[in-house]
């Protein structure tokens, strides 16, 4: 019989069913490391796929004037005058991903790096649906 250190009682054989004798006063919090990251990268690719569409938007285009790759240290011009980066809260600077753009002004690839995590998201080339 297992007893919990923390507050004594007895574990039980469905606090060990994933194989870890663990109780109600010590979670499992290890499954949720990283998980933050990917979804600060989900929500981060989502700005930048909102920043190009505003851009594009304002500058009354159908595509972006130079194909490229946004990232803190370098922005993609859609139009004379109108970059992404205008559109990113903070400015290019703030991201911690990379973005590859194509001429419709669409993200069809993706790299975001937190501390020692890098995640890369890829597409079809076409549309949206990056997936880290």
């Amino acid at each position: 019989m297992l007893l919990c250190i923390r507050n004594p009682h007895r574990i039980t054989d469905s606090h060990r069913d994933s194989g870890y004798p663990i109780c109600c006063c010590h979670p499992q919090v290890t499954k949720f490391i990283a998980s933050g990251k990917t979804s600060a990268a989900q929500s981060e690719l989502a700005l930048v796929q909102t920043a190009v569409s505003a851009a594009m938007a304002d500058a009354q285009t159908t595509g972006v004037a130079t194909i490229g790759t946004l990232s803190s240290g370098g922005d993609v011009t859609v139009a004379a005058g109108t970059t992404v980066g205008a559109y990113i809260q903070g400015g290019i600077t703030a991201l911690k991903g990379s973005y590859s753009i194509n001429s419709g002004g669409v993200v069809i690839a993706a790299t975001y790096t937190s501390g020692n995590t890098t995640l890369t998201a890829t597409g079809n080339g076409t549309t949206t649906t990056l997936k880290y």
